[in-house]
């Protein structure tokens, strides 16, 4: 292996070999090994790959450009990858096997290591410029959706590929145990939906302006007037039913909250509001986790983040998860915001139009700064499925579940972790509730 890129190297043999495999190894930077690495196995077998990616740079100039970005899709066919071909971005598909005196050697000119750096790192999201209205990495522009990747646990699917080599090759060691498990978490957009006159007013004149349906004017009017009187819960107020489902499954929630208050931009709710903080404390209590949800204006302003979480923790103490409003968020920027406030866990990388890999990954890994290069004490959960952005894409609501229930099973296949979001708000609004009414259906068909 080159002597050149060595923290990018570093970090990704480390998240494949150390991180998702449990299997130490040391990485040994030789000018006179020509560009491939070599993996050595106890009792001399051989496990070659083409450095195809790193060695076509140099550090100073370095790799993050456009003309860097991968091109077309290439894939190895071979009996040990997980599926029947194997995607990957660099290098070529050549696969050998070579029984030599008292030892095996493998060639593969597969470059799965940068592939695997280009989905965890995300460093497209940085090179390429175009940003959507809530000033996104529009998903849509992604390698992995361009190219119908984005049901593919790529990463994954090397991880794998990686173990049964070695296996060929008799290594004598044990993997890393995982299994399956289930993350739900809930984003607290809106708190209350009929608190105040306002809101009710503006909820009654959408049914009449622009739902133009009078019998959902008088049923949302009955029903804040209900609301009003005590009679039943505010329709947004689902955070027991959502902790009673997780616990019926054995699951633990995570909620997240957006920490402004009253004049501040898209503050649908004050932080500091008494029934805000019982709810919060109430779920902790309960033994489920609270989450800073960064408000809308927190991207890329350390000053205005640290503000936020300063409020939050004043009611619940120390917060270590993160997702961001709109999930907007910039890479690497955001990741690196996230470490400097001590935060232990990103949930972040998810698509906003469907539901999928957007890591092209089903664990939990630590994150990499392209800019400092350097692995941050911060690991990334990546977000599989959210409702919102599923039913964009499946308004169907059989097909809607078929998707995520499909998706859940890629996770299992992995013994990865199903991460989803159903915020709290989206179960009794009238487009949502047929598909509310199966949640706890859902659940039980994914645990």
């Amino acid at each position: 292996m080159s002597s050149t890129f060595l923290p990018e190297k570093r970090y990704i043999f480390d998240t494949l070999f150390w991180q998702f495999l449990g299997i130490p190894f040391s990485l040994v930077p030789s000018n006179k090994l020509g560009p491939y690495y070599k993996i050595e196995i106890p009792g001399g077998s051989e496990l070659i790959f083409e450095d195809d990616f790193f060695a076509n740079f140099d550090e100073q100039s370095g790799y993050l450009k456009k003309e860097a970005l991968p091109g077309s899709l290439k894939t190895l066919k071979n009996e040990f990858s997980p599926e029947p071909d194997l995607p990957f971005l660099f290098g070529e598909d050549l696969f050998l096997i070579r029984e030599k005196k008292n030892r095996t050697e493998i060639t593969c000119g597969a470059d799965i290591f940068a592939s695997a750096f280009f989905f965890l790192g995300r460093w497209e999201e940085y090179v390429v410029k175009v940003r959507d209205k809530h000033n996104r990495f529009p998903c849509g522009e992604s390698y992995i959706q361009r190219h119908g990747l984005e049901k593919r646990p790529l990463v994954n699917e090397y991880v794998e590929f990686l173990w049964n080599l070695l296996k060929k090759l008799s290594y004598p060691g044990e993997r890393l145990p995982r299994s399956y498990s289930v993350k739900p978490s809930h984003d607290v957009d809106y708190f209350k939906r009929f608190d105040s006159l306002w809101k009710i007013s503006k909820t009654l004149l959408a049914d009449i302006s622009n739902r133009r349906s009078p019998s959902l004017f008088i049923k949302d009017l009955k029903t804040a007037l209900k609301v009003k009187n005590g009679e039943i819960n505010d329709p947004f107020d689902t955070f027991d039913y959502l902790m009673d489902e997780s616990e019926k499954h054995g699951f633990t929630s995570e909620f997240y909250f957006i920490a402004a208050v009253n004049g501040e931009y898209d503050c649908e709710y004050d932080i500091n509001n008494e029934e805000v903080v019982d709810i919060i404390r109430h779920i902790s209590n309960r033994g489920h986790k609270v989450g800073m949800h960064g408000s809308y204006n927190v991207l890329n302003k350390p000053a205005v983040f640290r503000n936020e979480l300063s409020r939050l923790e004043k009611i619940c103490g120390k917060v270590q998860f993160n997702r961001s409003h709109y999930l907007r968020f910039d890479v690497p920027k955001s990741w690196q915001i996230l470490a400097d406030n001590n935060f232990t866990k990103s949930s972040n990388m998810g698509f906003s139009n469907k539901a999928g890999f957007r890591t092209s990954c089903c664990y939990s890994y630590p994150v990499f700064n392209i800019l400092s290069r350097r692995t941050l004490q911060l690991v990334e959960q990546p977000l599989i499925v959210m409702e919102s952005a599923l039913v964009k894409d499946k308004v169907n609501h059989d097909a809607f579940f078929e998707e995520a229930i499909d998706l859940s099973h890629i996770v299992r296949k992995y013994n990865g972790e199903f991460t989803f979001l159903w915020h709290n708000s989206n179960l009794n609004l009238p487009e949502w509730e047929p598909f509310a009414k199966r949640y706890g259906e859902f659940l039980e068909a994914i645990k």
